[in-house]
C-alpha cells in the first residue's frame, strides 16, 4: 500500500510517478523485484486518504460459485477495493464518480474519482444538516450553523481556499489495522472511525517561508494556519467537533461491520 504524495492536500508539483503510485496498492515480483501491477484508489489525492491497512489474500467467492486468489485493502474513504491478485483488476465493480474541483490555480484536480461500488461503503455517507447532533441543544445548533457555513459536496470535496469539510476525514474510515477474513463463512470483518475535517489554504506571506512544515497529519492539525514546505499555501485545518469535543454528526462515531462475500452485503453492524 502506497502512501499519498507529500504535501498532503496540494498537488501543484506533482509529477507523473506521483500521479502513477499515490494512493495505490502496488505488486511486485518478489524473486525480481519488478514492478507486476499497480492499482490506484484515489486520483491526485487532496485529503491524505492514503493506504495505512496492510492489504489481505483472500479467496474471493465469485457469483459462479468458484473462487478467484484476491488482494482486499480498506481505505480511509470508506471503500473497498478486490483485486484479483495477478492482474491488479477489480473483480469487483468500480466506477468513476464525477467530482468537483476547488479554486487552487495550477492544482492538478482530477475529475472523477474511483467509487467501489458493488462493495458496501461504511461510514463514507453524504452528511445533511439533519446529521448534526449534539449532546445539548446548544452545541448541536452550533455544529449545524458551522455545517451550513462550509462547502460540502461529498467524500471527495476538494480543499481550497475558502472552508471546505472533508468526511469521513484524514483519521477513518478505514485505517491502521488490517481485515479479518474467515475462510470458512466467507465473512470479512473491519473496524471503521468517521470524524470529520474541515481544511482552509491560505496564500503564503513572506514570513512563512521562515516557518515551513510538511503539511502531515501531525503538524498541523489544530495549530492554526501552518505553512506547507515548497508550496504557495499554508493550511489551517481540524476536527470538525463541537465546543464539548465531541464529532458533529450524529453517532456512530466508528463500528465494527462483518461483511458477507458472497452477497457482497453488510451481515451485521455494531457501534
Amino acid at each position: 500500500p502506497m502512501g499519498s504524495s507529500s504535501v498532503d492536500i496540494w498537488g501543484g508539483n506533482r509529477n507523473p510517478l506521483d500521479h502513477k503510485y499515490n494512493t495505490s496498492v502496488l505488486a511486485l515480483d518478489a524473486t525480481t523485484g519488478k514492478e507486476k501491477w499497480v492499482y490506484q484508489t484515489v486520483h491526485n489525492d487532496l485529503w491524505d486518504f492514503d493506504l495505512p491497512m496492510q492489504p489481505s489474500l483472500v479467496d474471493f467467492p465469485l457469483k459462479d460459485g468458484t473462487t478467484k486468489p484476491a488482494v482486499v485493502i480498506g481505505t480511509k474513504s470508506g471503500q473497498f477495493f478486490v483485486l484479483d491478485r495477478v492482474t491488479g483488476k477489480p473483480l469487483t465493480k468500480v466506477i468513476e464518480q464525477p467530482v468537483k474541483a476547488a479554486n487552487i490555480p495550477g492544482e492538478q484536480y482530477s475529475l472523477t474519482q474511483p467509487r467501489s461500488v458493488e462493495m458496501p461503503q461504511i461510514g463514507n455517507q453524504t452528511l445533511t444538516e439533519s446529521d448534526m447532533w449534539g449532546a445539548t441543544p446548544f452545541d448541536q445548533l452550533m455544529c449545524r450553523i458551522n455545517f451550513k457555513s462550509m462547502r460540502y459536496e461529498g467524500l471527495f470535496t476538494a480543499p481550497g481556499t475558502d472552508v471546505s469539510l472533508s468526511f469521513p476525514g484524514s483519521l477513518g474510515g478505514m485505517n491502521w489495522g488490517s481485515i479479518a477474513f474467515d475462510p470458512t463463512h466467507r465473512y470479512m470483518f473491519v473496524n471503521d472511525m468517521r470524524l470529520g475535517l474541515w481544511v482552509q489554504l491560505i496564500k503564503q506571506t513572506p514570513e512563512d517561508i521562515k516557518i515551513q512544515a510538511s503539511g502531515g497529519e501531525k503538524v498541523n492539525t489544530g495549530m492554526g494556519a501552518v505553512p506547507m514546505k515548497g508550496t504557495p499555501y499554508k493550511v489551517n485545518k481540524n476536527r470538525f467537533m463541537s465546543a464539548l469535543s465531541i464529532p458533529c454528526q450524529k453517532p456512530p462515531f466508528g463500528t465494527m461491520t462483518a461483511i458477507d462475500m458472497k452477497t457482497r452485503q453488510v451481515a451485521w453492524q455494531v457501534p
